[in-house]
């Protein structure tokens, strides 16, 4: 039997007999009607995905929990994949940008995060950011002009909870602080006051608010040799006080995700039907969306047959030739 066999398009290849025999060259012995059967399996399609972002470059993101940096192209199956950008990007030189919206090639597809992408051929995928202004609270002083000297107190305040670091004195009349956002499970603005009074000026405000999206959990489930496995149930056996237990199925991709959760550590089993369960630790970190892999290991079991085959069946006729036998009587006349 060839070793390729095409329909169409499509490409199968030579498997086994039904022998469990695998060259794909058979030996038969006829010794009446014979029937042999042999196995083809479906060989996926595989097209190009290019993943890149601007305005900046080199952002860590992931595909079907695989991380990669942009710019980035490689070759994937035919079929959904899952992409995943951060929502939030820090420079080196500390520029933060958030992430804007998607442009498959070429068009606006919005802002799905993460967002599937079906290869049916090969795709540009584009991830647009925008770079997030500084927090900068300005307080004007009346008069201008005194008499005295000293260091500004900085009194800064929000009203939906969250803390700030020392605020750091940069000598040229600017103050920073870090603000870590409060534990939320919905999208929440938080207006902050910077109060600012110093000995010889009248004291001075100034508000700003700042939107803090809820923390993502993604949970990819995969078996050993890296393929998504669907319909996993994934549960939360231990979390963070105050946040109730997580429980979800993945999906063809093998992802499931958990959104509006408190930061802090989780302990997550995934399981399925065929497979040993698997449990292991993950840290959900405030300002950021967090992806982790669980690799499930099948349990043994008795050797079968892929799920989609082609059969062929060769049948062999033995022809069996019957020969007549005659007989052939002589009679003799008497003489007279």
């Amino acid at each position: 039997m060839p070793s390729t066999w095409f329909v169409g398009a499509d490409e199968y290849r030579f498997v086994q007999w039904d022998d469990m025999s695998t060259d794909p060259t058979r030996v038969v012995s006829l010794t009446a009607d014979t029937t042999i059967t042999v196995y083809y399996e479906y060989v996926p399609k595989e097209f190009a995905l290019t993943v890149n972002s601007s305005p900046v470059t080199g952002i860590d993101f992931a595909v079907d929990g695989v991380t990669h940096t942009t710019n980035w192209s490689d070759l994937l199956q035919e079929g959904p994949h899952t992409i995943i950008m951060p929502v939030t990007w820090t420079t080196d030189t500390g520029d933060v940008y958030n992430f804007d919206h998607w442009e498959l090639d070429g068009v606006n597809v919005g802002d799905p995060n993460p967002i599937e992408v079906t290869m049916d051929a090969d795709h540009t995928l584009h991830a647009v950011f925008s770079e997030m202004p500084p927090l900068t609270v300005e307080v004007s002083a009346d008069p201008t002009t005194v008499y005295s000297g000293g260091t500004p107190t900085i009194n800064l305040t929000s009203d939906k909870g969250g803390t700030f670091f020392t605020v750091a004195d940069h000598a040229n009349g600017t103050y920073t602080a870090t603000f870590t956002a409060p534990n939320i499970t919905t999208q929440t603005t938080c207006t902050i006051t910077a109060d600012v009074s110093k000995s010889g000026y009248t004291s001075g405000s100034g508000q700003t608010q700042v939107t803090v999206q809820p923390l993502v959990l993604n949970i990819y489930v995969k078996d050993a040799d890296g393929n998504p496995i669907a319909d996993a149930t994934v549960d939360s056996t231990a979390q963070p006080s105050g946040q109730a237990a997580l429980s979800g199925t993945t999906d063809a991709n093998g992802l499931v995700v958990f959104t509006g959760i408190l930061k802090g550590s989780y302990t997550i089993k995934a399981s399925k039907t065929g497979y040993e369960d698997k449990t292991g630790t993950v840290t959900l970190i405030a300002g950021q969306a967090t992806t982790d892999t669980v690799t499930l290991s099948k349990l043994a079991e008795a050797p079968g047959f892929p799920l989609i085959w082609i059969a062929i069946a060769v049948i062999l006729i033995a022809v069996v030739t019957v020969g007549a036998v005659f007989a052939v009587k002589k009679t003799r006349t008497p003489k007279p």
